[in-house]
């Protein structure tokens, strides 16, 4: 009686640490605290392999519902997942207002350092969305940790905005930003840095030395109806790694009639976004 009392209670632990819930911590970084969530599957406790981290876009947060379909997808299918809020996003520390794309970069590399030094840390498989893709694909060819990347309708566009003065509904002269740049009504103020940065952004150069950085495999998925970003930008980020001196691989995946969020086909973008990670998990 006893010993099937213990089964029974063995059987439970091991039903709830595999339905833990995600795990929560805070990193230092540039400008505050980095809010980032975590869930490791019981097998990768202590083990090292790829890790997949999932970057949100512009104005948006570790929450949006794309991103946590890909996180669920993703730990389903056996990864280590960590998502995590830029700075001035969602739980995590900073100003809004001197957010640029290059203090992202650098908080993503921060994340990246953490991960390392966990027990189950690897090589990295990226994943994000809109502006937190346009991260990702400068990281990739800066950093030499990482396996793939996929870019969902990577913002692209934000360069030649920055340099047209065209920032969503705002309209600026881009010789002269503002310090502050109210948007969406005045509800957010974005920083003249982010402006600057944006114009001087060498993106593409960036994009193409992946593959000299050790990156084995970058795809890219764009909506056709992508009305914030065209997916000729989606595009671009294709032809520059595969170009390159030392191209890597590089696929374009097109979704007819998906706009920018990919609304209501997220868990396609997520069983999507997953086989090609899978892949990319299998490349020597």
């Amino acid at each position: 009686m006893i010993s099937r009392l213990f089964s029974f209670l063995a059987i439970i632990l091991l039903v709830t640490i595999a339905n833990a819930a995600p795990r929560k911590t805070e990193i230092d970084g540039a400008a505050g605290k980095l809010s980032i969530l975590f869930d490791i599957p019981p097998a990768r406790e202590t083990v090292k392999g790829p890790v997949v981290i999932l970057c949100h876009g512009f104005t948006s947060w570790k929450g949006e519902p794309l991103l946590v379909a890909v996180a669920e997808a993703a730990t389903k299918a056996g990864f280590p997942v960590v998502c995590f809020d830029f700075n001035g996003h969602g739980e995590s520390g900073g100003d809004f207002s001197k957010m640029t794309v290059s203090s992202e970069v650098d908080d993503l590399r921060r994340v990246m350092e953490w991960i390392a030094k966990q027990p189950w840390g690897g090589d990295f498989l990226l994943v994000g969305h809109s502006q937190g893709g346009v991260v990702i694909g400068m990281a990739c060819g800066i950093y030499n940790n990482i396996k793939g990347a996929v870019l969902l309708a990577p913002a692209g566009v934000l360069v030649d905005d920055a340099k047209s003065g065209k920032i969503f509904d705002a309209r600026i002269d881009p010789a002269n930003p503002p310090e502050t740049i109210p948007l969406f009504g005045g509800t957010k103020q974005l920083g003249g840095c982010y402006v600057r940065d944006a114009q001087k952004l060498p993106l593409y150069e960036t994009v193409a030395k992946a593959g000299s950085c050790g990156v084995r495999s970058l795809c890219i998925i764009h909506g056709s109806a992508d009305g914030v970003v065209p997916y000729s930008y989606g595009k671009r980020f294709t032809d520059a790694a595969s170009s390159a001196a030392v191209p890597c691989q590089a696929e374009f995946h097109l979704l007819y009639g998906a706009d920018h969020g990919f609304s209501r086909r997220e868990k396609e973008i997520a069983d999507l976004t997953v086989f090609l990670l899978k892949k990319m998990e299998k490349l020597p």
